[in-house]
């Protein structure tokens, strides 16, 4: 305002009444409790294609990592399963196959980060994906022996 006069309307910003913010502008999303002190545990899923050349004891370390930082995240294992070795659709770091792991797990929203981390760092680790929500139980399909085929006498020989 000129000359330093004071401008008595309310900023918009503040309720008129108390001048307290007005709901729904941002404010009361930091005061929620629910939102920050929340510790409810979500269900994930994880798939983790190992280095083909891993073996069974190697995976069983790397299964003890994984749940070992879901534990310390607050979360708990609730399923792993074992694919095993199998072919990829496209050669991934020059590797054509790879150890498939399916790991269950239910942890708090910030586990999936710190597994994320981790998996990028791990140089055993070829691809990972961690998704969440409900999980059904599902099993493999077995991988298929590509038949053999015998050589067929050509047409028209008899």
């Amino acid at each position: 305002m000129p000359g330093g006069q004071r401008d008595d309307r309310p900023s918009g910003r503040l309720d008129n009444k108390n001048n307290q913010p007005r709901p729904g502008n941002g404010h009361e999303f930091h005061k929620s409790e629910n939102h920050l002190g929340s510790n409810t545990l979500n269900a994930y899923e994880t798939v983790i294609i190992l280095d083909p050349a891993t073996d069974d004891a190697g995976l069983e370390t790397e299964i003890q990592k994984v749940s070992e930082l879901i534990k310390q995240q607050g979360g708990e294992t609730v399923n792993v399963e074992r694919w095993g070795r199998r072919k990829m659709a496209y050669p991934l770091n020059k590797r054509h196959d790879g150890n498939y792991l399916c790991i269950q797990f239910n942890a708090p929203a910030g586990a999936p980060k710190a597994l994320d981390r981790i998996c990028r760092l791990n140089e055993n680790v070829v691809r990972h994906l961690i998704i969440k929500g409900h999980i059904a139980t599902t099993t493999p399909v077995p991988v298929e022996a590509v038949p053999v085929e015998s050589k067929a006498p050509a047409k028209g020989s008899e």
